[in-house]
């Protein structure tokens, strides 16, 4: 019985008397009229389709820039109006019709040992790297597919710079020699 009076603030314990004391998390009146003060608004709406909203715009947008990369890369590709050689070159058609690992070996074979990055010459007289087109596709792309073309990429990186390895090696023969 003494437990349930030691809970009771007394006066000569250093209480306030007989008066409860304030409540730790005062009840807050949500106000449904226009203009109410800051801070004490409804509670927000279910947001979860609004994320999944966010998650395919996201989605959408990357979707978009990857196809904008390989619309040019397929550009890059792309023979000169002038060139009607079909043994030599593919056309536009049959390049964007070729899946994302395809089209990126069709660029990969612009890689020598005399062009490392793969620099395709511009009609205004500047390049573009096609290592860093190839890169940004990566980017774009889904996660499977980009670790493919990155392997892809990586690979024939790997046998250009083996194969500049041995060139070097002969021209150091050469010169000592």
């Amino acid at each position: 019985m003494s437990s349930s009076s030691s809970n009771v603030p007394k006066k000569g314990r250093g209480g306030r008397g007989g008066v409860p004391p304030p409540s730790i998390f005062p009840k807050v009146v949500y106000p449904v009229e226009l203009g109410s003060p800051a801070g004490i608004e409804p509670p927000a709406a279910n947001t979860i389709p609004k994320s999944f909203d966010k998650q395919n715009s996201k989605a959408s947008e990357k979707a978009d820039r990857h196809a904008d990369t390989k619309a040019r890369i397929v550009q890059f590709l792309a023979p000169p109006p002038s060139h009607h050689d079909p043994l030599c070159v593919t056309p536009v058609d049959q390049l964007a019709a070729l899946s994302d690992p395809e089209l990126v070996d069709k660029a990969l074979q612009l890689f020598t040992t005399d062009n490392f990055s793969g620099s395709v010459g511009l009609p205004d007289g500047s390049a573009v790297s096609m290592r860093d087109c190839i890169l940004e596709f990566v980017g774009n792309s889904k996660v499977r597919e980009g670790r493919e073309i990155k392997k892809q990429l990586n690979e024939r990186l790997g046998l250009i710079k083996a194969l500049l390895d041995v060139e070097r090696f002969k021209n150091k023969q050469t010169d000592d020699g």
